[in-house]
């Protein structure tokens, strides 16, 4: 993922947005030809491996799109909010999404398609005990896509208009994933804060995030208060040049 200071990689997070996720769509090739279909599903986590459930008619374009064998990718997205701003080419969004690649397995087993069917039914109302006759199995197709790749991201909001925030605040924060740091940087922030992290820059923009961050400019450089540290920002390339201990 190029976006570093976005990647979710902490199992339980990824569990937790999956879950706020309604709709999942599935990416197939059809002859050459891409074909995306949005579904409802169904999910679990068995030991390392992700899994999703899905429904479908016996019949049409994306059940013969399966019976290739083709691998297939697959996206979901949630918590989309707008984020505003004074110019145009400065407005974002925050949001938490999640792409992948997997194969898809058609199930045949009775038993097994009741299971898939109750996940289904469990992550859309909550309620796990359901029944399903012989005769309505007959009528389904039950697939599950058994993920071989998945990155999530999360783009975090912010509170823009939060009255709270002084005017150099809204202005850093406008060009908040603008900010990023050098190789020597980075180094130099490691040593002064002794700091074991792998992402210098994702660390200090937590810090300039957080709504106790005392925030202001002079001259060239913003400046960043918190936790007694204090971070130093090129107010017009928006590299951290440095942090340190506050004294």
């Amino acid at each position: 993922m190029r976006r570093k200071d976005r990647e979710v990689t902490d199992e339980k997070k990824i569990m937790e947005i999956i879950s706020q996720c309604y709709c999942c769509r599935l990416g197939f090739i059809d002859k050459g030809a891409v074909y995306i279909v949005p579904l409802n599903f169904g999910f679990e986590k068995k030991a390392t491996d992700y899994v999703f459930y899905f429904h479908s008619a016996m019949e049409g374009r994306k059940i013969e799109c399966m019976k290739t064998g083709n691998p297939v990718g697959f996206e979901l997205d949630t918590n989309y909010q707008l984020q505003e701003a004074k110019n145009p080419c400065a407005y974002s969004a925050a949001f938490q999404s999640i792409i992948g690649t997997g194969k898809i397995v058609i199930l045949t087993d009775a038993k097994e398609k009741a299971y898939a069917l109750s996940q289904i039914m469990y992550h859309n109302t909550g309620k796990i005990d359901w029944q399903f006759s012989p005769k309505m199995l007959a009528k389904l197709t039950v697939f599950k896509l058994l993920v071989t790749e998945l990155s999530c991201k999360e783009h975090k909001a912010i509170s823009m208009h939060n009255d709270n925030l002084n005017e150099d605040k809204r202005i850093l924060l406008d060009h908040i994933d603008e900010i990023h740091t050098t190789e020597k940087g980075s180094k130099r922030i490691k040593t002064n804060l002794k700091l074991d992290v792998s992402n210098v820059v994702a660390y200090c923009k937590d810090k300039l995030l957080d709504k106790n961050c005392q925030i202001y400019r002079i001259g060239k450089n913003w400046y960043g208060e918190i936790d007694g540290i204090k971070i130093t920002i090129n107010a017009y390339r928006y590299t951290i040049i440095t942090a340190h201990a506050i004294k």
